[in-house]
């Protein structure tokens, strides 16, 4: 990539899908296409950000918040996060997220 480094992991997706087409990740039909990006997202923007450092370190340092607190705190919203993401792929997965080939959010 000539020196160049891509953060955010849907960035670094992107980059995989354009850079190597001959392998892509992405079905060509736009709908399908959308449905994985919307679960891409629901991995990245609504679970990643539970697994931070710094926002967990926040709930303990900040709020004082003890361990088990920030455990069940942390269990909830996985959950939360969880429950629709297993219930839209309850409809389309196989070996992977969507069908037996590997798309966007197996690898997200």
């Amino acid at each position: 990539m000539d020196g160049r480094i891509i953060t955010q992991s849907l960035a670094i997706l992107d980059y995989l899908e354009n850079a190597y087409p001959a392998t892509p990740l992405l079905s060509q039909d736009p709908l399908d296409r959308a449905s994985v990006w919307a679960v891409c997202q629901m991995i990245a923007c609504d679970t990643h950000p539970l697994n931070n450092l710094k926002a967990l370190k926040y709930l303990q340092q900040r709020l004082n918040i003890g361990d088990d607190d920030k455990q069940a705190w942390y269990a909830h919203w996985i959950h939360e996060n969880f429950a629709p993401l297993e219930k839209l792929l309850q409809k389309t997965a196989g070996n992977c997220c969507f069908g037996d080939t590997p798309t966007l959010p197996t690898v997200c």
